[in-house]
């Protein structure tokens, strides 16, 4: 299959490339240089830059199947550089890419949304953040090419997924840092509910629907992936504890909550499980264990 993917630089996308080899990709990245470098050893992958004068030619002539749309950009700071990021990633290039597919013969989309979209609950969208806006906000332009092109829309609502360290820290993070820290860290009362899901688990889910595209039906359908598990920021730092065999410093209550801090999280992914069989198989202790390894491996200093 000819498949499209863009943030293949990013956290899910180096850990997905491996089991996409065997399909042809095209993969659409900003830093051309530094994707060549990292995916040289794959054979069938070609790279297109985002800014490419003939865009939307390669696009074309690749004949895609199917496109993988991971690429997003989140706020660390909020200042007019960074709003400007956040629109042109997760609106504008989007929409670039749909202009571009316009021509092809597209069967299906997979998009990615946030967790954060979905304030209170998972049946009404009320954003958390600008970030979620702006996944929200795309989802009419999706809709209005998926009518055009007539392709088939899978909306994956991605909760917390860890695994490694990432380019913005999150919260599970920090708790990792404590534990090799000379000094306390300072973080919220840790009331607020994560449904962590691990990066195996989102690969794994790939690897089903690839296999089971013939379930999907015409139009567009989200799905909610996390692991069905809730536990706040204190019962996850105290499984740290106990897998680790140290003790977590972090000043709870030294951080306000942010302004519309998203409380209570649990994932129903019995949808998910009807329509492609997927099941988390990585549980929270094996997870935490799993990258405190890779930690050590790799020699990461948070």
């Amino acid at each position: 299959m000819n498949i499209i993917l863009t943030g293949a630089t990013g956290f899910v996308g180096t850990h997905l490339i491996p089991s996409l080899n065997s399909n042809k990709l095209l993969l659409i990245v900003r830093n051309t240089e530094n994707a060549q470098i990292q995916f040289n050893s794959f054979k069938n992958i070609s790279i297109l830059n985002t800014e490419d004068a003939d865009f939307v030619k390669v696009v074309e002539n690749f004949c895609p199947q199917m496109v993988i749309h991971l690429a997003s950009s989140s706020l660390s700071v909020e200042n007019e550089n960074s709003l400007i990021e956040l629109i042109n990633s997760n609106i504008l290039f989007g929409t670039k890419l749909l202009h571009a597919l316009s021509k092809t013969k597209t069967e299906y989309f997979i998009n990615i949304g946030s967790g954060l979209e979905f304030f209170i609950n998972s049946n009404s969208r009320e954003s958390s953040n600008l970030y979620a806006s702006t996944k929200t906000a795309f989802l009419p332009i999706l809709n209005y090419y998926s009518d055009i092109i007539g392709f088939k829309t899978l909306n994956l609502i991605f909760y917390t997924v860890y695994g490694e360290k990432t380019k913005n820290k999150k919260a599970l993070d920090y708790i990792f840092e404590s534990i090799s820290s000379n000094e306390y860290i300072s973080m919220t009362y840790g009331l607020q509910k994560l449904d962590l899901i691990h990066i195996d688990d989102i690969v794994y889910l790939f690897e089903l629907i690839l296999k089971n595209t013939n379930k999907i039906e015409n139009g567009f359908h989200e799905y909610h992936v996390g692991s069905g598990v809730s536990k706040n920021l204190r019962e996850i730092a105290a499984v740290v504890e106990k897998v680790s065999g140290k003790t977590t410093k972090i000043n709870w209550g030294g951080r306000e909550y942010r302004k519309k801090e998203k409380m209570e999280t649990r994932v129903d992914i019995s949808k998910l499980y009807k329509a492609f069989g997927w099941m988390p198989k990585v549980q929270l202790e094996q997870g935490i264990e799993k990258q405190l390894i890779k930690i050590q491996n790799d020699g990461t200093k948070f």
